[in-house]
């Protein structure tokens, strides 16, 4: 019931504020209730989010202020920013509350400042965003998520070639989670276009994949690059590595951007400076169906494009309805999925806060299968 909530009311604001319009005030009230509402759900969660509870488990034995070792703040688990920030929050409470609001304010922060900045109609891309990974993002990932936060506030700066501030917030980024490695490399992609040329250069990626991976396989094989990347790759769960996990991955990072790609040139041409960065998402797409452990991670770092350059067309006036249903029912096919898989939805489902503490025995025993971990 609380995500039904937080999507009814950002799909609710949404269509007012499309059709029937609002005022300065009432826009501004109701971007700040979603960014609170946001907020408190997630901050306020208790054991929900299966990587929460790897979180929760080793809280306890991370350092607080008084006991980090400064000078070995580069050989800890976690990357030194978010180190950081959990030494000071244990310093504050031993009680694991305060990380998850302090990730959940920054995190979604940064997000609504996205989209305030880049769509028309930010209460869509929102409620895309959340159908799509909004709990995976809020529960799962919640290192990556501040590295693709702090992302999303430097797109601005990737677009205009502001590189001294641009490599300065990747910096950040990088100190938050290693896989931020991927936006180092973004810039040299600025003056690619989803043509000819590009679609050559996907079928070169395809057909020397098999070489690509010798390589990166020698490359994660490297003790210390493991250590370095704090377990960046790990090892995709069996499950996931069938024709329908295959299938999946092709529809949502290969045919859904290609389709908003190719219906986008097509017509009314919206956010044509963020065509480079939907080829970047193409490209990393591509590398998940053949070599997931590396690339599923870092289309993370771009998802949020594909989700602004949506939201604008979905907004237009100027786009024919049959692309709307089309980019719609593919939305839908691509990203239902976790709704309709019990064993994916119940590392979410049910919702206990902190004010109510409670276990659920199935994502407790689906966490004991995952990592062999109890508590």
């Amino acid at each position: 019931m609380e995500y039904v909530v937080l999507i009814l009311f950002s799909i609710f604001v949404s269509y007012h504020y499309s059709y029937n319009g609002l005022s300065t005030r009432k826009y501004k009230y109701a971007y700040i209730t979603l960014f609170l509402y946001c907020v408190l759900l997630f901050g306020l969660r208790y054991r929900v989010g299966i990587d929460t509870l790897n979180y929760m488990y080793s809280y306890s034995m991370q350092p607080t202020l008084d006991t980090l070792e400064w000078e070995k703040i580069n050989t800890y688990r976690y990357a030194p920013l978010f180190m950081l920030l959990v030494a000071t929050c244990r310093s504050i409470t031993t009680d694991f509350w305060l990380l998850q609001i302090t990730v959940s304010v920054i995190f979604n922060s940064c997000l609504l400042i996205f989209l305030k900045r880049q769509v028309s109609n930010p209460f869509l891309a929102f409620s895309l965003f959340f159908f799509m990974n909004g709990l995976y993002f809020n529960t799962e990932i919640l290192r990556e998520s501040l590295a693709v936060g702090v992302f999303l506030l430097n797109i601005d700066n990737l677009i205009k070639h502001k590189w001294m501030s641009y490599y300065i917030l990747a910096i950040v980024s990088l100190m938050f989670h290693f896989s931020a490695i991927i936006v180092f490399l973004f810039p040299f992609f600025t003056k690619v276009r989803f043509n000819w040329q590009f679609l050559v250069l996907l079928l070169i990626f395809t057909l020397l994949r098999k070489y690509f991976e010798v390589f990166t396989i020698g490359m994660i094989s490297m003790e210390n690059v493991m250590e370095r990347i704090d377990e960046f790759y790990l090892l995709i769960d069996s499950e996931r590595l069938n024709a329908n996990w295959l299938i999946l991955v092709i529809i949502q990072t290969v045919m859904v951007p290609i389709v908003v790609i190719v219906i986008n040139k097509m017509t009314i041409k919206v956010k044509q400076e963020l065509e480079f960065i939907l080829c970047i998402y193409l490209f990393l797409g591509l590398g998940c169906v053949y070599y997931q452990i590396i690339f599923q991670r870092f289309t993370n770092y771009v998802l949020l494009v594909l989700i602004v350059v949506m939201a604008e067309m979905l907004s237009s006036k100027v786009l024919e309805n049959k692309y709307k249903i089309l980019i719609i029912s593919l939305f839908i096919i691509a990203y239902s999925y976790t709704y309709i898989r019990h064993e994916r939805y119940e590392r979410w489902y049910p919702y206990h806060s902190v004010f109510n503490p409670e276990k659920d025995f199935d994502r407790e025993t689906m966490w004991f299968e995952e990592y062999g971990r109890t508590e």
